[in-house]
């Protein structure tokens, strides 16, 4: 693990028992090839965050998968997008729709083909798992620029990666990972449940994902506290503010990714630090219900 990784996810394996910390190794170990994005996915990052990198730069990053460049059309040209006419190819995406958005669409279609295998056990299911995701990526945009609080997109992939750790758990320690979806059909709260059974939680496990993307530490640490944010003692508080509350309006309207609530209630901090009252959470439940039916509609593609 590079010494960067460390840095942005040092609070997964700094302060926690030594048996907290081999599981963790040792679960990190067999998933290696899954705890970072591949090669394009990185690259596509990093070419977006060039600030003099051009249009034909990303092109040349997206076209090295030609599968990507085929579901990125695909996405483009559905109704998630809008467009009034087709595009036809990747350089007229990029630039009717700009660089944010194609970097969002690339990582959108990289986690789309993790759930491409249909798995199903009690309550959890990748299909809600994927659509869980989108739908909090998604809300998450909209709380960003509704409130004021981070950046729209960072928030959308935040909230596209946000638990991520659900699929690593079921793909790589399914036996445990049943284990524990039994603990919470019985009516454990999920977090503890894992705890329990893995040693950490999958918030753990989605946080180290990021960090080992070496994606920026405010995404790690809205990821590894979006079901405690009260327990964060950082500063930066804006996306991991926007991720939470993103993530419970998802869940309030059934689009949960394990059959049941992963939090019950949304801390009043949070509200107050995106400065929601009465009458913003009214025109922020205005806002999310098109978002929620494009989310649902990118499920669907």
């Amino acid at each position: 693990m590079s010494a960067s990784t460390v840095a942005c996810g040092d609070y997964l394996t700094t302060s926690k028992s030594p048996r907290h910390r081999e599981a963790l190794q040792h679960l990190f170990a067999r998933v290696s090839e899954l705890s970072s994005f591949p090669g394009v996915a990185q690259r596509v990052l990093r070419v977006t965050d060039d600030e003099d990198a051009g249009a034909d730069d990303l092109v040349r990053v997206v076209e090295q998968d030609p599968m990507l460049v085929i579901r990125i059309l695909r996405t483009v040209n559905s109704p998630y997008c809008g467009l009034q006419s087709e595009v036809a190819d990747l350089r007229s995406a990029v630039a009717i729709l700009g660089f944010s958005k194609v970097r969002s669409l690339a990582l959108t279609v990289y986690v789309a083909r993790l759930m491409d295998q249909p798995d199903e056990y009690l309550g959890y299911s990748r299909t809600n798992l994927w659509r869980h995701l989108v739908s909090v990526g998604e809300a998450a945009r909209v709380i960003s620029r509704v409130c004021m609080r981070a950046n729209p997109d960072e928030a959308y992939l935040t909230g596209l990666l946000h638990d991520l750790g659900y699929f690593l758990a079921d793909q790589y320690m399914q036996p445990s990972w049943r284990r524990v979806l039994q603990q919470i059909d019985a009516g454990a709260v999920p977090d503890e449940a894992e705890r329990d059974v893995l040693t950490f939680t999958c918030s753990d496990l989605s946080a180290y994902m990021a960090a080992n993307s070496l994606l920026p530490e405010r995404i790690c640490s809205a990821i590894a506290y979006h079901k405690k944010p009260e327990a964060f003692l950082g500063r930066d508080r804006e996306l991991l503010n926007v991720l939470a509350a993103a993530n419970y309006i998802a869940e309030s309207r059934g689009l949960t990714a394990i059959g049941r609530h992963s939090v019950d209630f949304l801390d009043d901090d949070v509200l107050r630090g995106l400065g929601i009252r009465e009458g913003k959470m009214d025109e922020l439940m205005q806002e999310l219900a098109p978002a929620l039916e494009a989310a649902e509609a990118l499920v669907e593609i």
